[in-house]
């Protein structure tokens, strides 16, 4: 039942698109992805490096992702966690649709469009990420329900956080 992907290293296990869709894409319940490094999906708007489609109970962790479209696409999933993670060189590092109770923890994200942009959920968590570099928005929730953001770090990014249509957001100590 329990999926486990581990590479070597996320500076030597390396997954590379070619420019062409979504790179890696997860459908799974309980499973882990490790030290992978990503790179290079197509240009479409959701092509991404890695896609959480759908996932319960998903954790991926220590993983490098750039030159994608969107860095890590996480949609209709419960659960799950992204921590860790070193994401840089994407339009959106991270983006979050239509989740419940997801975590998004502990990733380095630079020198991409956006950082962390969730809409349409709840109780997502958003914390503790370092956030540098973006080119407009550090974090940007969009009609999100009981969700948390605290103790990020962003900076040099034209919008810190903006929150559009949300309702019952805790933002602390960012």
């Amino acid at each position: 039942d329990f999926v486990k992907v581990i590479g070597e290293s996320n500076q030597t296990t390396i997954i590379d698109g070619s420019g062409t869709g979504t790179v890696f894409t997860i459908k799974a319940t309980d499973c882990q992805i490790w030290d992978l490094n990503i790179q290079h999906s197509g240009s479409a708007t959701l092509d991404a490096g890695i896609h959480l489609l759908t996932c319960t109970g998903v954790l991926v962790n220590d993983c490098h992702v750039s030159n994608s479209t969107v860095g890590f696409l996480v949609t209709d999933d419960f659960y799950s966690i992204v921590h860790r993670n070193n994401i840089q060189k994407c339009q959106t590092a991270i983006t979050c649709l239509r989740t419940l109770q997801t975590q998004i923890e502990d990733n380095n994200i630079t020198n991409s469009d956006n950082g962390v942009y969730g809409s349409q959920g709840d109780s997502l968590g958003i914390g503790d990420n370092v956030i540098s570099s973006c080119k407009y928005a550090g974090i940007t929730v969009d009609n999100l329900n009981l969700s948390i953001i605290r103790h990020n770090t962003i900076q040099g990014s034209k919008n810190a956080l903006v929150a559009l249509f949300s309702t019952n957001l805790r933002i602390d100590e960012n």
